[in-house]
């Protein structure tokens, strides 16, 4: 299974119209929007929980986000867990220390409108058994390429370089990645 994810600082992923995840080339139809998006995929790709966590403006969504995580992470799940637009203004150390606690290692060091990206896979003690962490400078966008080798271990795509030319991560161009067959997830786990 092929997972690629985009995160951008800034406005510019929802203009561009980018899918911002893909799996196996299709792409995930969701409502992203700015905050935490994390997505939960069982090992199969299919899409179990879906939410995103406006931590720009709000910092009792660390706390839901700290919740959501608690709650719906599994053994066998893929974890994607990316920052669109602004997420670090009222990011609490109480959200940053799950991510850590997840093995996040470069939350601490994410800036104003910095893309961030974060995916791991949930071994059998609920623990983070691979991982992928990017982080990219502010107003930049950056994306990864995952694949799952036997539902186990998490692969980077280290072939490309950013889309600005800046920073840590791999990119596509944003005509491929607009382009392609699309695919409805349902989602249930966003409140209203």
């Amino acid at each position: 299974m092929n997972i690629h994810l985009i995160s951008s600082g800034g406005p510019r992923i929802f203009s561009e119209k980018i899918q911002i995840i893909t799996i196996n080339h299709v792409p995930v139809n969701l409502e992203y929007k700015r905050g935490l998006n994390v997505a939960i995929f069982d090992s199969a790709g299919k899409l179990r929980n879906f939410d995103i966590f406006e931590t720009h403006a709000l910092s009792e969504e660390s706390d839901r986000f700290t919740h959501f995580i608690n709650k719906y992470i599994n053994p066998g799940d893929m974890v994607a867990i990316l920052a669109i637009d602004e997420v670090s203004a009222r990011l609490t150390s109480t959200a940053k220390d799950k991510l850590k606690e997840l093995g996040a290692e470069l939350i601490d060091k994410l800036g104003y409108r910095g893309p961030y990206i974060f995916c791991f896979k949930v071994n059998a003690d609920k623990k983070m058994e691979s991982k992928c962490e990017k982080l990219g400078p502010y107003m930049t966008t950056i994306s990864v390429t995952l694949t799952f080798e036997t539902c186990a271990e998490i692969v980077a795509d280290e072939s490309a370089s950013t889309s600005t030319g800046a920073g840590a991560g791999t990119s596509m161009p944003f005509s491929e990645a607009r382009s392609g067959e699309s695919t409805d997830y349902e989602v249930g786990s966003r409140p209203s």
